[in-house]
């Protein structure tokens, strides 16, 4: 059996996990920023880095480099990159 995330990427289960990643990209995303104002739920995390995966609407996903500064950021902080889906995402980490 295949695990649903690439190597080196693990599922977030948590709902207090969830509940943390969530309002810390909500507290760095500041104005002009491409995810301010979107809801996003994180959904998994890459092992040993501040990477993270956000589900978004309409299938969309975003990878989030956040800074656990507490604050807004200045463009482009936190580093964002969006996917059409998940298995777009999936095919960059996996290239």
């Amino acid at each position: 059996m295949t695990s649903k995330w690439p190597r080196g990427w693990f599922a977030i289960e948590d709902p207090e996990h969830k509940r943390v990643f969530a309002e810390e990209l909500d507290s760095e995303v500041g104005f002009g920023h491409p995810l301010k104002d979107v809801t996003a739920v994180p959904i998994a995390r890459a092992d040993g880095r501040d990477d993270y995966l956000f589900q978004l609407s309409n299938d969309r996903v975003a990878e989030v480099h956040l800074t656990f500064a507490n604050r807004p950021e200045r463009p482009p902080w936190p580093v964002a990159a969006v996917f059409e889906n998940l298995a777009a995402w999936r095919k960059t980490i996996e290239e």
